[in-house]
């Protein structure tokens, strides 16, 4: 901050301690160079469709009053500068890199494949119809192959993984567990939780103890 104040012509200089995202200190005091605060949504396959539809939102007024959209792990408001006024700068701040579930990916180019994949997720369609658009999905452009190659490598299996990872959040499911509970056809907590003990026992690696632990959440 304090060679952006030089930058600029500004002489005062500005603690790192100050530059929290949340902190009014930084809108009030340096209202000559900040231009509110802009949302930044996790760009990350759970990040919900109505989440990412908020990313690059502008707030005009200190941080504290900006609305808030989920919880902290889908996005956050930070102090957005006003523009640089130099073409070269200007495309160099919106070029910088985003952490996702790919690494590090400039938003403009992942954010667009995110929401399509959450509005297929989101719909009320069986796992495996969603399953079927997801593989239509990757056929959309070549940007979105790309980004399918790159979640595989993240992410074994995918788009299938994403469905039965959730079922190792069951417990005493693991990551195993799960993708042969999927390929059962349990697609769901809800199938799993709901099925017999004789059934459950008839997927390898499923045990008396495992069973236990499912039925005592019920």
């Amino acid at each position: 901050m304090k060679w952006l104040k030089r930058l600029l012509g500004k002489d005062t200089e500005v603690s790192s301690t100050e530059l929290t995202p949340y902190s009014d200190t930084v809108y009030h005091d340096n209202s000559d160079i900040v231009d509110g605060v802009e949302f930044h949504a996790t760009l990350q396959l759970r990040t919900p469709y109505h989440i990412l539809e908020r990313h690059g939102e502008v707030f005009k007024g200190p941080p504290s009053k900006a609305p808030q959209y989920g919880d902290s792990s889908h996005g956050i408001w930070l102090v957005k500068l006003k523009s640089w006024g130099v073409a070269e700068m200007d495309e160099l701040s919106a070029k910088s890199p985003y952490a996702s579930d790919i690494g590090p990916v400039i938003a403009d180019e992942y954010l667009p494949f995110l929401k399509a994949f959450r509005q297929i997720v989101e719909t009320d369609d069986s796992v495996a119809e969603k399953l079927a658009q997801l593989d239509l999905l990757a056929t959309r452009s070549e940007s979105f192959k790309e980004i399918f190659t790159r979640l595989n490598h993240s992410y074994e299996n995918f788009p299938a993984s994403y469905f039965y990872g959730q079922l190792a959040e069951l417990p005493g499911i693991g990551i195993k567990s799960a993708k042969r509970l999927f390929e059962m056809g349990f697609h769901t907590k809800d199938a799993v939780q709901s099925a017999t003990v004789e059934t459950l026992l008839s997927v390898p690696g499923i045990g008396k103890k495992t069973i236990e632990k499912l039925k005592a959440k019920q």
